[in-house]
């Protein structure tokens, strides 16, 4: 649903309890809102700098002004070919034109990238290495809510500190399982966790 609009005073609020939060757990979710941010850009770029700066895990789900005011910060970020197009990075899905958005991206917002490509195989850039990784196939259900289940794995991935191989299968298991449930970012652990061991992730 949509949510009200925020005085400056609520806003404030909420990035000083994002901040104190993000220090207690030591890792951070930024995400977007499906009916539209009721925070300005910059409250996605301050927040990544100061949590970032302090040693805590930000991992990003945005795109467009929130993406393109970011500066830093980010440890991973998800999203999709079709965002990178909305958002001024690519000109098309072309793989060679995403592999060039995320050494653009890379340099100036975040360390980490991971695109989802609908169908075909997800990219990804991490510590300046790319990779190609390819889920199992399954029946779609409802393609909603993958994308989410992507970031939640990242996270839990980067929380419990798993390799770069071990993230990447798990993060792609999770978004691929989504797509057979009615659900929308959901399934369970110890199935992601059975289907990543048939994901392929390959080195370009």
């Amino acid at each position: 649903m949509p949510s009200p609009n925020l005085n400056r005073h609520e806003i404030d609020d909420v990035f000083d309890a994002a901040l104190a939060h993000g220090f207690r757990t030591r890792t951070m979710v930024l995400t977007g809102a499906v009916h539209g941010s009721k925070f300005p850009p910059e409250f996605f770029r301050n927040l990544a700098l100061d949590l970032g700066d302090n040693g805590v895990t930000v991992i990003a789900d945005l795109w467009g002004p929130e993406l393109r005011a970011l500066a830093g910060g980010i440890d991973f970020l998800k999203i999709s070919d079709l965002e990178l197009i909305e958002s001024g990075y690519c000109v098309d899905n072309s793989r060679s034109s995403i592999l060039r958005a995320l050494a653009d991206l890379s340099t100036t917002c975040a360390r980490n990238i991971i695109v989802s490509c609908a169908e075909a195989p997800a990219l990804s850039l991490i510590d300046g290495e790319a990779f190609e990784i390819v889920p199992p196939k399954f029946q779609p259900l409802d393609f909603r809510g993958a994308g989410d289940s992507v970031t939640a794995a990242l996270a839990f991935a980067r929380a419990t500190r798993l390799d770069t191989e071990s993230l990447l299968r798990l993060a792609t298991a999770a978004g691929a399982l989504n797509v057979t449930r009615h659900g929308l970012g959901t399934g369970q652990l110890s199935d992601i966790q059975e289907v990543a061991a048939q994901v392929q992730v390959r080195r370009i």
